[in-house]
Parts: C-alpha cells; structure tokens; sequence
C-alpha cells in the first residue's frame, strides 16, 4: 500500500482517488493548500506514556506528528462478526499519518465500524484548553465520509496485565467522548484545518448516548481513536475511506 505524490492511498479497489466532493460538517477555522506541518526535533515519542499539562503552556500544543505506526492499532466490527477492515500508515516521513479501509454497513445491521486506537494508555493533561485543531485532507473525495474522533478517561483493563483477548471483549464498557466530523476541501491537494471543541464533545455508552452526560475529564485523558462507523443506514457510510491526518494539537480559545 502506497501513498502517491499528493497524499492517495492505492486501496486497490478500483476508486479514483482525485474527483470533487461534496460539502463538510465541523467547525472550519482555516484552510492552507499543499500545507504540510513539520516534526519538531524536541516533540515527545507518544510510545511513551507520559503527562502534558497545559498550565503554563503555550496556546497551542502539538501532540501528533511525530507519527509512528507502532502508536496505533486496529480496532474493527470484527469483535462482533463484521468484516470492516482498517489500518494506519505513516507518510511523509513521519509527518502524516493516513486512516483507510473498508467499512461493511450491511453485515450488523447497519452497525459497522472501523477505527484504529493508540496502543500506549495516556495521561494526557489538557485542562486551560479549548479543543482540537485537525489538519486533515479526504483523499476519496468523490465518496468522503463522516469521521469520529473518541477520547476516554477510563480504561476497562491495564494493557500489561490482559491479553489481546481481554481487550477485545472489555473495549466497550468505559464511556467515549466523541465527535463526528467531514473533511472540508476544495480538492484533493488541500490541507484543511478544523476545530472540534471539547464542549461539543458527546459522551456514549456501548453505542448510545449517555444521559445525563458525564463530564470529559480534560486532566486525565487516557486514549484516543479514529473512527469511521455507518450509522444504522446512512448509505453513504459504506465502502472505501482514507483520510489523512497531518496534524493533532490541542488549542486555547483564541489560540
């Protein structure tokens, strides 16, 4: 699998990767063509738990890239019978990383997902922050496709003391923060920069809304993922996706 000149992904599905889109959701607050952020040399590895506070910090805070495969790893509708495929490449060395696959709407009933996860638990300290600023450009952009990014503050296990097989079956039962977002673009060369503010962030439970909703603990987050799931008939939600993630920062309110 291979990424071309202008960020595609060869899915070898027979897609044109460069045909006009349609138009995004999410909060745009600016757009740079051909933008592509660089890796700082004094950026911490995210293989390695550790804490970032935001007390006394700058306005904006990069967390990825660096971008390192080993970081991520698969979590698909195949922990229930389903047939969603994905992965995460990295790109431009180390600079970008791309979330593609195929997502199966049809096999749970309109329950399908794709997502990948980062493999270290975090203790990411985000307090005096607003929300997260994506780079992002959709490389299918003649079939683009709403994405979720989740956060969680607990974990069901403790990845030194369970087995893969344990994960799989507990992954669900801790409450998610999520929210859902397209990729704003004008083609397929373009680097979009949006915001997702931690306020809009929604919390779930296995899949349903969590009433009254807890509150997104911005000290203690422990995880995040990438997801892209069919919401229960949305035909658009089906197929091929490939989206490519430049940059990941959390942000001040007029940061």
């Amino acid at each position: 699998m291979t990424a071309s000149d202008h960020g595609g992904v060869e899915l070898g599905l027979g897609i044109d990767t460069h045909v006009p889109t349609s138009s995004a959701l999410g909060h745009l607050v600016r757009s740079g063509a051909n933008a592509h952020p660089q890796v700082s040399p004094t950026q911490p590895s995210p293989t390695t738990p550790h804490t970032t506070i935001a007390t006394m910090s700058p306005p904006r805070h990069t967390i990825f890239p660096p971008w390192c495969p080993a970081d991520w790893q698969p979590q698909n509708d195949s922990l229930r019978g389903g047939s969603s495929t994905s992965d995460l490449i990295v790109a431009g060395h180390g600079n970008s990383a791309i979330f593609f696959g195929a997502l199966d709407s049809k096999t749970l009933g309109g329950a399908g997902f794709a997502s990948v996860r980062t493999t270290c638990i975090q203790n990411w300290d985000w307090r005096g922050y607003s929300g997260i600023e994506l780079g992002i450009r959709e490389h299918l952009i003649n079939n683009p496709k709403k994405y979720t990014l989740v956060l969680k503050n607990e974990l069901p296990y403790d990845d030194e003391h369970h087995s893969p097989t344990d994960w799989k079956k507990m992954e669900t039962s801790t409450v998610s923060f999520e929210y859902t977002f397209t990729a704003p673009h004008k083609s397929d060369r373009d680097v979009e920069i949006i915001f997702l503010p931690f306020s809009e962030f929604v919390a779930y439970y296995r899949g349903r809304k969590v009433e009254p909703p807890p509150e997104l603990d911005l000290g203690h987050v422990r995880r995040m993922s990438f997801m892209v799931r069919s919401f229960f008939g949305d035909k658009e939600q089906e197929g091929p996706f490939s989206l490519e993630i430049f940059s990941l920062a959390v942000v001040k309110e007029g940061g």
